[in-house]
């Protein structure tokens, strides 16, 4: 199994409405993808995080560069300050207190 943690950092609370737009979008894409398995989402304000599990790397790419998750990142720029990422192996999803911890040690900044 493999597993994407990702937060964003809206550069304004008022993206969140944008986000919310986009996100169901993407929900729907991924709930039909191939090698699907589990999806988690918390946040408030500015911060929000996603954990999602998938069969394989290679359906997780497969969902994050097609459709609704691909047009979202290409306007994330204009939405957020940062964007980490982090996906590896494992067969369950962490706690957000874990996943937290794991991205700010481990994961990929994108920031503008």
């Amino acid at each position: 199994m493999y597993v994407t943690i990702t937060e964003i950092k809206l550069k304004s609370i008022w993206h969140f409405f944008k986000l919310s737009q986009l996100a169901l979008g993407i929900t729907l894409q991924m709930k039909k993808s191939n090698g699907f398995r589990e999806f988690k989402k918390t946040g408030f304000g500015k911060k929000h995080y996603t954990i999602s599990q998938w069969d394989s790397q290679i359906d997780m790419k497969n969902f994050a560069t097609s459709a609704n998750h691909l047009a979202a990142m290409n306007q994330s720029a204009k939405l957020a300050n940062k964007i980490v990422t982090l996906s590896y192996e494992s067969e369950s999803i962490p706690e957000w207190k874990e996943a937290k911890i794991l991205l700010e040690s481990k994961g990929k900044v994108i920031q503008w």
